[in-house]
């Protein structure tokens, strides 16, 4: 299977291996930040995009979020994601994004131009990809039937391998989920390492 679920931060290394293009870990975010987090969204946050080394991105974040009971959990909780991130690539720089989506985003499956993409949905509904086979047969633009779309849980972690980061594998396809009625705004992060 292409697919570790990992019980700790360090265990997503194993999206190294061969064979092997999505890592995740569950994790249940704090109740009090998820309280606020849709105030944060509601307040009309502005995507947030930096490329720093990963080191500076906590204070960045600090100055560049909007004030609120979240900012700093947040900013901490996406700097350690990007540490993590660049450990896995063995960068120091890093590129990361917040934003709120409220559309359907990238709602085309498919696989992005990089080595390894870390995400994570901190509010709204989550990343879904596919199975390899399932790649293979839909990927390329086809409906694929619902029940064989897979969708991360939000608040969870996840690596995945990108174009760049594959050798003899498949990079995961994925998409942004297309929103339905009744969906909130996805609260989502995304980091990749610096390509310079």
């Amino acid at each position: 299977m292409h697919v570790r679920e990992v019980d700790s931060v360090e265990g997503l290394a194993i999206v190294r291996r061969p064979g092997i293009n999505l890592a995740f870990l569950p994790r249940a975010l704090p109740v009090e930040v998820v309280a606020h987090l849709p105030a944060m969204v509601s307040a009309g946050l502005a995507p947030v995009r930096c490329e720093a080394p990963h080191d500076a991105i906590e204070a960045e974040l600090r100055h560049r979020l909007p004030p609120g009971p979240s900012r700093d959990w947040l900013a901490a909780d996406a700097a350690r994601l990007a540490r993590t991130l660049a450990q896995l690539t063995g960068t120091r720089r890093v590129v990361l994004r917040i934003e709120a989506i409220a559309g359907d985003g990238c709602r085309l499956f498919h696989a992005d131009a990089v080595a390894l993409r870390l995400v994570t949905t901190y509010e709204g509904r989550g990343t879904q990809w596919l199975a390899d086979a399932d790649a293979d047969t839909y990927g390329n633009g086809g409906d694929v039937p619902e029940d064989h779309i897979h969708e991360v849980a939000t608040g969870t972690v996840a690596v995945f391998r990108g174009l760049r980061g594959v050798t003899g594998g498949h990079p995961l396809v994925h998409r942004s989920p297309p929103r339905r009625p009744g969906d909130c705004v996805r609260l989502f992060l995304a980091v990749d390492p610096a390509t310079h």
